[in-house]
């Protein structure tokens, strides 16, 4: 596996025809909270582009660091912050961010609001819901995707 190789993954949203991130492959080896790099599905050659940041809201601390790590291990830039209270308290003023991503873990009205204080701060910038197996979808957000099967392409 050689260094010109990168990930890909798609997000669909409900009546949308999805989005879809790239990402370098790391070199040879790498690891992160024990995963192989080598789980990650391989396709086609890196093509370089500007790196957004990834803010990502998890409300379990194991989980906020296995996606983090993951995230950098394909390459990312990351702000992960455990809660919505810590994700309020967040100065992006000087971040270019790219996708805001909540996690599955706490209650939906708090998820909510913690949806509508994105949309409200960052405008433009498309915002991800993780679904519990039991979450039905957000309407406000760009995107949903199931926390434990997301679509990869």
């Amino acid at each position: 596996m050689g260094v010109d190789r990168c990930v890909s993954c798609c997000l669909r949203g409900s009546g949308r025809s999805g989005f879809c991130l790239s990402w370098a492959f790391p070199p040879e080896g790498l690891l992160a909270s024990g995963l192989d790099a080598s789980i990650f599905k391989l396709k086609g050659p890196r093509t370089r582009k500007t790196m957004t940041t990834i803010v990502q809201v998890e409300y379990r601390p194991t989980l906020l660091s296995a996606r983090e790590d993951i995230l950098q291990l394909l390459g990312h830039p990351v702000v992960s912050v455990l809660g919505s209270r810590a994700a309020r308290n967040l100065d992006l003023s000087n971040a270019l961010v790219g996708v805001v991503v909540i996690g599955h873990r706490a209650p939906r009205l708090e998820r909510c609001e913690l949806i509508t204080y994105f949309r409200e701060t960052l405008h433009a910038v498309p915002i991800v819901a993780l679904l519990g197996r039991r979450d039905s979808a957000f309407s406000e957000t760009d995107f949903n995707c199931p926390a434990d099967n997301p679509p990869c392409g």
